[in-house]
């Protein structure tokens, strides 16, 4: 079997995926400079300063109405446009004050810092010890409480506007 040594074939499949990966941040480039061109010629048309902030900004302001007035949604019935509120939940977060007033806690804690490396208790922490099958874990739970709950606003077009 003749060929080319092994080195010489991992140096260049490193060298292709480099050179694929310029290839992306090149593409990346032009994409953003486009989209960059393409919201100053929107802001212009629009007579707005910085297109995406003025969309931001009228967002904010149909979240707010919509919250104030305590409303489901806002129906636009000649163009068929439905603004809404859609509830998310939030993050869970954890009472670590409750967790450390028993001894059970103060280990539970304990074992989350010293077989885990959690130096915070968080979604995330909780989540990446759970793939340990971490036997502190119940505990942990046990004081998790819900996160704030967001509202995102959501469109919707019921019409034939387009």
């Amino acid at each position: 079997m003749t060929g080319k040594p092994i080195a010489e074939v991992i140096a260049e499949c490193a060298l292709s995926q480099e050179r694929a990966m310029l290839d992306a941040c090149k593409r990346i480039m032009q994409l953003e400079q486009a989209k960059a061109q393409a919201l100053t010629a929107l802001a212009s048309a629009y007579e707005v300063e910085d297109f995406e902030q003025h969309i931001r900004n009228l967002r904010d302001q149909v979240k707010q109405y919509l919250v104030l007035n305590d409303a489901d949604s806002l129906l636009d019935a000649e163009t068929g446009i439905e603004a809404r509120l859609q509830l998310r939940k939030g993050t869970p977060v954890y009472d670590v004050r409750s967790l450390v007033q028993s001894v059970a806690g103060q280990h539970a804690l304990l074992a989350a810092a010293e077989h885990v490396g959690m130096v915070q208790v968080d979604h995330k922490a909780v989540a990446r010890a759970r793939k340990t099958g971490a036997v502190f874990l119940d505990l942990l739970s046990a004081c998790q409480m819900p996160g704030e709950v967001s509202a995102a606003l959501v469109f919707k077009n019921r019409g034939k506007w387009a």
